[in-house]
Order: C-alpha cells, then structure tokens, then sequence
C-alpha cells in the first residue's frame, strides 16, 4: 500500500527560484548582493561576481569566513542589545543569510567548512550542539559519581530508570553510556571517590 503524497501548501513555493518573483528580480538580486561584497566586504568585483554567479569554491570559502565575523559581530550586539545592524556597522541576519544561500544554490562543489559553519550559525545548530554536549557530559558525569558511590558502599547499582531519574537524563541514556565508554571511566570515577572518602 503506497503512502499518500504530502499536499503541497500554497503558502511555500515549490522550487527555491520561486522565491524570486520574476528573472529580472532573480538577476536584481545577485547583482545587490555582488555589490554588498564589494562594498562592506572589499571582496575585488571578480571575486564577489565568482561567488555569487558561478560558487568557485576558493572564494566562497573567504567569503564565508568573513560572513562569520560578520555574523559573530551580530550576535554579540544582540546579547548586548546594542543596534548594530541599525547603524550599518554590519550586515543583517537576512542579507548574511541570502548570500550564503545563494552561495549553496549556485556553488558547483558541496559548501567547504566555512559555509557550513555558517550555515550551523545562522540556523543556532551550533550553539544547540554545545548545550547538548554540556548538558550530557554534565549528566554523564553526575551518573557516574552516583554508580561509583553506589559500588564503594557494595550496594547493587540502580537500574536505568532509577539511575536516569537520579541525575535527569533518560534511560536510553544510561543504557548507551553503559555500553560504551562508561566501564573505564567508571573505575576511574571509583578511584577519586575512594580517595575523597579516605
């Protein structure tokens, strides 16, 4: 039995081009966007054209990395409030955003790693990843006092839920660790516990 085909809506375009009105705003656009790098970007008129038109992939990478100071520049006015983006003093999110995607768009090679990191900061995915590895390591960690705690004084470790509701992480959770590294590190964990104690 075939599954039913997702409806299109008609608020979303069905093809990326669409998102331009027309060819001439198509051309309008990449050619505003060759002039903010140019401008605000001191990019040559080869280099911003190559990036823009045909995705060199060199190029792109340079113009890239300076989107990302570009961006790192927004970030910290926004978690200081100052208005920089108002002032001209860098580019919006909105404009970084277009040209990278434009770069993706008309790139001939797959984005190197400054237009992917780019891409991770425009879209939050980086600070996101770093919460959840804070988030887990703290919790790995907080398991693994709690299991060496639980061996020094010869009791039987908690199951998986109980240990997870222990430190609030899931199950699934534990179940992994355990599997993985957890042993090693667990006599470890064991060793400074009893050293602590002593």
């Amino acid at each position: 039995m075939k599954s039913p085909k997702p409806k299109a809506s008609k608020a979303l375009p069905a093809y990326p081009e669409l998102a331009d009105q027309s060819p001439v705003a198509f051309t309008k656009r990449l050619a505003r966007l060759t002039q903010v790098l140019r401008r605000h970007g001191k990019f040559s008129a080869a280099e911003a054209s190559d990036a823009i038109f045909s995705g060199g992939e060199e190029v792109r990478e340079r113009v890239a990395y300076w989107l990302r100071i570009e961006l790192g520049r927004v970030r910290e006015s926004e978690k200081t409030g100052q208005t920089t983006v108002r002032r001209r003093l860098t580019l919006s999110r909105r404009v970084i955003s277009d040209i990278a995607l434009t770069m993706i768009e008309r790139g001939i090679s797959k984005p190197g790693p400054n237009l992917t990191c780019l891409l991770q900061e425009l879209l939050g995915v980086d600070r996101h990843r770093g919460e959840l590895a804070a988030t887990h390591s703290e919790k790995f960690e907080k398991a693994l006092v709690f299991e060496a705690f639980y061996h020094l004084q010869r009791k039987k470790p908690p199951g998986p839920r109980q240990l997870a509701r222990d430190v609030g992480t899931h199950a699934s959770d534990i179940t992994r660790w355990r599997r993985s590294k957890y042993k090693g590190e667990l006599q470890v964990a064991i060793a400074r516990l009893r050293f602590a104690m002593a």
